[in-house]
């Protein structure tokens, strides 16, 4: 590592004068002023040996709501606190859970923290506590099973992260070491409580009362966030309590020094990539305190620090060539920078002044950046949402906003990261100009929204049930009167599908059944707690001995960011990604020159409307519909674009002969979305439906990521006719039917969008008379009535339903793809196809491992005695 930066901090006017000179101007300015301090005397109630200690290291007091929180916990209420950023809330609950273990040595406390990063964050400051005589442990995913139980027996107080709280600890309930540790259960800590929303929120929710059954509930709660939206409410929600003793902004006793916000906008329009490379490399070459900049994805996190350092190399080769002019990156665009960065490998974190910081890093990288910029040895991180956690980054005088935060939220802990100890300053690059429109005040005085929970959603709630009964079953448990209480805040259908499912009175619902087949092998790994898993590859380099773990990613990421022959950036290096080895989880790649490339990607969504059509709304004159239905989602990528400086894009295809990949990448995956369809008026564009899936987000407490829109076709319809528009459609666990209420409520959904888009000027004129369409055609809309279209009976004892040879459909293999059926035969193990393949030509497998295409594959009825074919119609079911 570099020697340690100096401490000179950059005025705001400083700050002005570099983004203007990179580019931007700045159009707003807004001083926050100083918060004075209100303090009170160490609580009493805590045990005399910490009271000591802590009237030494704090003489004049505490923060007056850190000694008001303290003596709540201590004397038995729960206790939410959801003050600012830096105000000492880690203090309140280590406090409190180290003086009731020291008061009660067998007394257990269970502190569960959202990340596996943010664990081995706080475990420097647990570990401070151990000189009073207490243990103190943690359990992540990367702690092996065999070593769990002799940490929970060994230590008082215990970090897990909710995901193995869920999958590990709660499915082996029954244990004589887990009993032993829920049964002494004094403490349960949520910290950085604000991401618990959306179904992970949901899925939290029924976990805790899950928790409270198993323990008995003799536990108090201390909740944590900066940003809590009405807490008491949501306390609620989340564990079935009403909190009386919750500490917000208006009982915060924390100083906080005076923040001067700037707002800029770019010089040049459309502009924002350039100008924004400009200010962090001035702000990496100044000899000033770090900075932290925020941007809202990995690609563009990584590619602003890339052409940092090219920008840094140009300055260097042109002064080396006697010219004068600065060489600058063009929009989106890394340059073409011919040679490879040969930095040695085992200096991950070296002289670089500026490093990116995002989720997948290995934690070894994640570390020692975080280390480096606690440290002042870099100038400087540009990180996504990764740091917004109140990860210890050190002292930080500068934040950067490079893009506008998703929610307030975001917003409030992005902009927390500055100026804790020391005046600070916030600059906001407002590049689509949505900040300045409102106004910077406004922009700020907003009110944190609400964390969402889909309480009500019988798909979350029966895959509790599901975990809820082996709980039971493990502990050879009845289901009581008093364990029924830990369920009363819950809706009340949840109660009697457990019910149900301990002592069977009636049939599992239909829609149902299918999640209680998924978890015959246990629902505690089927379901995860985040409401979802994908299959994780390790990317290993191919380079120096430095390169031989470049972190981690998810399916959907590796068609965004790791596809076969693509550029994947890990810390700001450029790699070639040689080989994609899905069965083993692994992508290889090797260190590459400064290019850039971009994915080839289609989505499509089959809606399954001949036997999956939940509900269908038609006008009178049937010139449209809009259909609830189950639907698969093919997204595809078939190959990709590479960028070598101002040259032409060169496209590379997947295929036969292809250096890459011999076959087009396809994340298949099955759930439910309301399909909308315009047969007459203007043409259904995409950006209409996006602005109608956010205007439905909003107004039904929808989170964002929990929804997905795409294009869709199919060869029949509610109409009898061959059919095209757009989905709406659910994301998660494979659906929640989290769009249905779109359907029900559409007519007003529509009218809504159409109406901000007005109010906003935020669409085309051409998407603004489509949403005008959708509102006027939605007014008019009314329920079908009787079947689709009637079909005969998939099978009976001489016919069945098979694949018209010749049809795309999608293998169900360890890694999707699209195959040909060549032909069909029926053997004693049942009905077997031949497929197509462009490499591996032509094999057989079974039914089960083919999906058709809803309303795309052609099928037919064959009967198994004479062999004659009928045709059958587009849809999915299958024999067996």
């Amino acid at each position: 590592m570099g020697g340690e930066l100096s401490m000179q901090d950059l005025a705001a006017e400083e700050v002005a004068q570099l983004a203007e000179e990179a580019g931007f101007k700045v159009v707003e300015r807004l001083e926050l002023p100083e918060r004075g301090s209100r303090l009170l005397p160490v609580p009493v109630q805590l045990h005399p040996s910490l009271q000591e200690e802590l009237r030494g290291a704090f003489p004049e007091g505490l923060y007056a709501h850190q000694a008001q929180a303290i003596a709540a916990i201590l004397t038995g209420d729960d206790v939410v606190v959801a003050t600012a950023t830096a105000s000492g809330k880690s203090l309140i609950y280590m406090a409190a859970a180290t003086s009731l273990v020291l008061k009660d040595a067998g007394a257990r406390v269970l502190a569960l923290y959202p990340a596996r990063a943010l664990i081995q964050d706080q475990m420097a400051k647990w570990e401070r506590f151990q000189r009073f005589g207490i243990t103190i442990g943690y359990i992540d995913g990367g702690v092996p099973q065999a070593d769990r139980e002799a940490i929970l027996s060994r230590n008082s107080i215990v970090l897990m992260t909710p995901d193995v709280a869920h999958a590990w600890l709660l499915r082996l309930a029954g244990s004589r070491v887990i009993d032993r540790f829920l049964a002494a259960l004094r403490l349960v800590i949520l910290d950085e409580a604000h991401v618990y929303e959306g179904a992970f929120g949901t899925n939290m929710a029924y976990f805790l009362r899950r928790l409270e059954m198993a323990s008995g509930a003799r536990y108090r709660y201390i909740v944590t966030s900066a940003t809590l939206g009405n807490p008491k409410d949501f306390m609620h929600e989340l564990s079935g309590r009403w909190v009386e003793r919750c500490f917000t902004d208006a009982e915060d006793g924390s100083t906080a020094p005076p923040k001067t916000v700037l707002l800029a906008q770019p010089l040049a329009q459309p502009g924002g990539f350039a100008e924004t490379v400009r200010l962090i490399g001035a702000l990496g070459s100044q000899g000033a305190t770090p900075f932290l900049a925020f941007a809202d994805s990995r690609k563009q996190v990584e590619q602003l620090v890339a052409a940092t350092r090219r920008m840094r190399v140009d300055k260097e080769t042109a002064a080396s060539d006697g010219h004068t002019k600065e060489v600058l990156p063009v929009e989106e665009d890394l340059g073409d920078l011919d040679e490879v960065d040969d930095e040695d490998a085992d200096e991950r974190v070296s002289y670089r002044r500026v490093m990116p910081y995002r989720a997948g890093y290995e934690s070894e990288d994640r570390s020692r950046i975080q280390k480096a910029l606690e440290k002042r040895e870099l100038a400087g991180v540009v990180s996504t949402s990764a740091l917004e956690l109140g990860l210890d980054i050190g002292d930080i005088n500068l934040v950067l906003l490079l893009t506008t935060p998703p929610s307030v939220k975001a917003f409030n802990q992005r902009m927390g990261r500055a100026g804790r100890l020391r005046p600070g300053t916030c600059l906001i690059l407002d590049t689509a100009g949505s900040i300045a429109m409102q106004g910077l005040r406004n922009y700020l005085g907003r009110p944190n929204e609400p964390n969402r929970l889909y309480l009500d959603n019988r798909y979350i709630q029966y895959i509790n049930v599901l975990c809820a009964a082996r709980e039971l079953e493990q502990r050879g448990a009845a289901f009581s009167s008093s364990q029924v209480d830990a369920f009363v805040t819950l809706p009340e259908r949840f109660t009697s599908l457990l019910e149900n499912e301990l002592r069977p009175t009636g049939p599992v619902p239909d829609d149902l059944f299918p999640l209680k087949q998924r978890s015959a092998g246990g629902p505690h790994h089927e379901f995860p707690i985040r409401g979802g898993v994908e299959k994780q590859f390790q990317v290993k380099g191919l380079g120096p001995p430095g390169d031989d773990g470049l972190g981690t990613l998810g399916f959907s990421q590796v068609l965004r960011e790791a596809y076969p022959g693509g550029i994947y950036y890990y810390l700001a290096r450029p790699y070639r990604v040689r080989e994609l080895r899905y069965d083993k989880g692994e992508i290889i790649a090797r260190r590459e020159k400064f290019w850039t490339t971009t994915p080839i990607r289609q989505s499509i969504v089959f809606p399954n409307f001949e036997r999956g059509t939940l509900q269908c709304l038609l006008p009178p004159d049937r010139s449209g519909f809009v259909a609830e239905s189950h639907v698969q989602v093919n997204e595809r990528v078939s190959g990709f674009s590479e960028q070598r400086g101002s040259a032409k894009p060169k496209r590379f295809e997947y295929g036969p002969g292809s250096p890459y990949h011999q076959r087009p990448l396809s994340n298949f995956f099955e759930t439910t979305g309301v399909s909308v369809c315009l047969a007459a008026g203007p043409r259904l564009q995409e950006e209409a439906m996006i602005l109608l899936k956010d205007a439905f987000c909003r107004e039904f407490g929808i989170l964002d990521r929990d929804v997905g829109v795409g294009y869709f076709t199919a060869n029949t319809s509610p109409l009898g006719l061959k059919a095209n528009g757009m989905c709406v459609y659910d994301a998660v666990l494979g659906s929640l039917r989290l769009t249905q209420s779109l359907l029900q409520n559409f007519a007003a959904v529509a009218r809504l969008t159409y109406e901000l888009a007005i109010s906003t000027e935020a669409a085309s004129r051409e998407v603004i008379e489509t949403l005008m369409y959708m509102a006027e055609v939605g007014a008019k809309l009314e329920p079908l009535t009787g079947p689709l279209s009637p079909l005969p009976p998939d099978t009976d004892d001489e016919w069945v339903c098979v694949i018209a040879p010749g049809e795309r459909v999608t293998l169900v293999a360890a890694a999707p793809q699209e195959v040909t059926v060549a032909s069909y035969r029926y053997t004693p193990k049942g009905i077997m196809y031949d497929i197509e393949h462009p490499v591996l030509e032509r094999w057989a497998v079974p039914a089960e491992r083919v999906r058709p295409n809803y309303g795309q594959t052609r099928m037919l009825r064959v009967n198994l005695i004479t062999g004659e074919e009928k045709p059958h119609g587009f849809f999915d079911q299958l024999p067996g």
